[in-house]
């Protein structure tokens, strides 16, 4: 392994702790508070992070010009949306439940690209989703009512996160990354504080203050250690370690709230993990052999 490949796999395990952290503290503020209200917090952090960047890269004056504005707006609601929906579920759902359920994503993708992208799923590739789509629905269990309508709300902000990822996927290489933070950061400070209309702040004492802050602190660094460990090495190397969130999930879960998964959790976990890292290691080896051809 390649000493910038080293450090890529130190940012990303380290991103993917932070992110279990902000799960965390984001179940923990969505007991008290409206979703929108903290997300609406975080969104203006990371937009002034995302101004910050760009001024130290030189693009302060350029950042907002985009090769394909509407899609990065339609990525970036996208994104916003997500974080609020999977930030629902956590309301309601355990920590290495919600975690499980979402990290079906990279399933999702793998079929949504069929008709999206015009890609092909050969049999493997399609009998692994089948795999981790039963390993979510042993973690939903439709037939308990109360605990599957919570599920579905995760499941929801995975089939936005992979639609995410597609838009993702098209705009790769139209435009720098501080463009594309800089949308996200923007669509999130317009659409976030909209759902106030619906549903009031409430008022924040001091400690809930210092954890909202926390949750930005945690959201910027982690995603400047993703952005960093992107440029260290290929999407294709760090991806797998997104199933490391299951892992960290279930130790910051309990510590942070005394939850112990079950054992439908871990096995359908387990299956969900098992199948995306096949789905992820096929898709590298046919981009291999594409390359090579």
């Amino acid at each position: 392994m390649q000493s910038q490949q080293k450090i890529a796999l130190i940012e990303v395990v380290l991103a993917t702790f932070l992110f279990a952290s902000q799960d965390a503290i984001t179940r923990a503020l969505s007991q008290t508070f409206p979703v929108h209200q903290f997300i609406s917090v975080r969104m203006v952090a990371f937009f002034a992070a995302a101004i910050l960047w760009a001024y130290f890269r030189g693009r302060l004056q350029t950042v907002h010009r985009s090769s394909a504005p509407f899609i990065q707006i339609a990525r970036s609601l996208l994104w916003v949306l997500e974080l609020m929906v999977f930030a629902w579920a956590l309301r309601y759902l355990e920590l290495a439940n919600a975690q499980a359920l979402f990290i079906t994503f990279p399933l999702i993708v793998t079929v949504l690209a069929v008709p999206f992208l015009g890609e092909t799923v050969g049999w493997r590739r399609g009998l692994s989703v089948v795999v981790g789509l039963v390993g979510a629905l042993i973690i939903i269990q439709p037939w308990q009512t109360t605990l599957s309508n919570a599920s579905w709300i995760a499941v929801l902000a995975a089939f936005m996160f992979a639609a995410y990822q597609l838009l993702t996927r098209k705009m790769s290489g139209v435009d720098g990354v501080e463009t594309t933070v800089f949308y996200m950061g923007l669509v999130g400070v317009i659409v976030a504080p909209l759902f106030s209309l619906a549903e009031p702040w409430q008022p924040v004492d001091l400690v809930s203050g210092l954890w909202m802050a926390l949750l930005c602190v945690t959201g910027i660094i982690g995603h400047g250690l993703l952005v960093d460990a992107l440029s260290r090495a290929d999407a294709s190397f760090i991806q797998p370690f997104n199933f490391l969130s299951l892992f960290f999930a279930i130790p910051v879960g309990y510590l942070a709230f005394g939850e112990v998964p079950s054992a439908a959790t871990i096995v359908g976990g387990l299956l969900i993990v098992g199948s995306g890292l096949f789905v992820v290691f096929r898709e590298r080896a046919k981009r291999s052999a594409n390359e090579d051809n």
